[in-house]
């Protein structure tokens, strides 16, 4: 029997390393699967192709990215720390604003369907509570942040 009990602690050990070499296997590189947020957004979203900035952004973003209006999905950001972040939602209006100055609140809610480069880690849900005013400028809902 005493000849068993190495041979059972190397049994264990190799166990015990193999599944943690499978774990970090599974897991992937750090930083897949990577949530970003964004604490700006400005922009006109009336006049097609115009530009739509993001920017405080965190992640492999660069700090912030663009789109081209209308912002109504699915659209594609591309950012200055290089990829891109496609996101397809659908567009609600609560019944009540809670932008300021009587601007329209709208609510974004749907899925990255695609990142690219150096943001192919951006996975997930994307969500973002929108202002538009009058002159169709857009900003984030104060207080609010969009998120990949």
């Amino acid at each position: 029997m005493r000849t068993l009990m190495p041979v059972r602690f190397l049994v264990v050990a190799a166990l015990a390393v193999s599944a943690t070499v499978g774990t970090w296997a599974l897991a992937g590189p750090a930083g897949a699967g990577a949530s970003i947020t964004c604490t700006a957004l400005s922009g006109q979203n009336g006049t097609f192709g115009s530009p739509l900035i993001v920017s405080g952004c965190s992640g492999p973003t660069g700090g912030s990215g663009f789109t081209t209006a209308p912002l109504t999905g699915p659209n594609t950001f591309t950012w200055a720390g290089g990829g891109t972040t496609t996101v397809s939602f659908t567009l609600t209006f609560p019944r009540r604003s809670k932008c300021p100055g009587g601007a329209l609140e709208a609510s974004l809610r749907g899925n990255v369907t695609v990142s690219t480069g150096q943001a192919s880690g951006i996975t997930g849900l994307f969500t973002a509570k929108v202002c538009v005013d009058p002159n169709a400028i857009l900003s984030l809902l104060p207080g609010k942040r969009m998120r990949f």
